[in-house]
């Protein structure tokens, strides 16, 4: 089974196809950020459907409003994506 974790390599990729796809700097920022975030706490671990949710349930923790946590999933799942990894259920 892949293992699939986060590389500051594959971020980047993914913030020049947003920029090609001519995403507004506001919006790629937003979605790095976001990625970025994501990567942080998982700190190492694989990106998994668990680990998303695992996430999403930490942002609730943390006071996240639903809709921010709803469009820091988006970008995440829009990097799954990006990378071809099938992870959101």
């Amino acid at each position: 089974m892949m293992q699939r974790r986060f590389a500051e390599a594959q971020i980047q990729a993914f913030g020049q196809m947003l920029e090609k796809d001519e995403r507004s700097q506001g919006t790629v920022g937003k979605y790095l950020r976001d990625v970025r975030a994501l990567a942080a706490w998982l700190d190492g671990r694989e990106a998994s459907k668990e680990n998303t949710a695992a996430w999403r349930e930490h942002l609730l923790c943390m006071g996240y409003a639903p809709a921010t946590i709803n469009s820091m999933l988006s970008a995440a799942n829009r990097f799954y994506c990006f990378l071809g990894w099938r992870i959101a259920g």
